[in-house]
């Protein structure tokens, strides 16, 4: 493999990540998960090596992907707004390098692009036909709301306005849904996966 140092699998059917460390292969745990909605922003880096001599030019090192996770003293409220979370026990970024030569696969874009999707960074662009991602989203958090809605007051027309009826719970839980995602960018659904896949580790 090309990947020098760090591979990472992006799990969007979970909401996480998970980064084995190459170097540490012997250790049966050599790997770190991290959900999607623990990074708080990611960027490409590039180191290059000094000139060895003066005039020389510098030369390629190493070149990845940091990852800055939410820290407890830097949640504001975009993030909350988000669905962001602290991650519960790491508090520094995380500093992935993939490759050591320059020849090699540019895995860093990868990721990236990968995560861009996952975050929403071009939700709101318009394509040429069509909605945006970010437009649809919120179609669909209005759509529920309306069937919501109708259920509840149909429900009451006919004296049958019952909290706990199954039909209007599934209506209701959907509504919140939606909002969430369209609220978020998309991360709730994530969350949800995250919280799910974790729930049914430890419940």
């Amino acid at each position: 493999s090309s990947l020098t140092h760090y591979a990472v699998v992006l799990c969007d059917n979970i909401g996480m990540l998970g980064i084995r460390d190459k170097f540490n292969s012997k250790n049966k745990i050599n790997h770190e998960v991290i959900r999607y909605d623990e990074i708080a922003s990611y960027e490409y880096y590039k180191e290059m090596n000094k000139p060895t001599q003066e005039g020389g030019k510098e030369t390629f090192k190493e070149d990845g992907v940091i990852l800055h996770l939410i820290q407890p003293f830097g949640v504001n409220d975009d993030m909350v707004k988000k669905g962001l979370r602290v991650h519960p026990y790491i508090k520094q970024d995380i500093k992935l390098c993939f490759r050591t030569r320059e020849n090699g696969a540019n895995y860093a874009d990868n990721v990236i692009q990968h995560l861009d999707g996952v975050f929403g960074k071009n939700s709101h662009s318009k394509p040429l036909f069509g909605m945006s991602v970010a437009d649809k989203r919120e179609l669909q958090a209005n759509v529920d709301m309306a069937k919501l809605m109708g259920g509840m007051i149909k429900s009451a027309v006919k004296g049958e306005a019952d909290p706990n009826d199954p039909d209007l719970q599934t209506k209701f839980a959907k509504a919140q849904e939606s909002a969430d995602d369209a609220k978020t960018g998309g991360m709730a659904i994530y969350s949800r996966r995250a919280d799910e896949a974790e729930n049914s580790v430890t419940g």
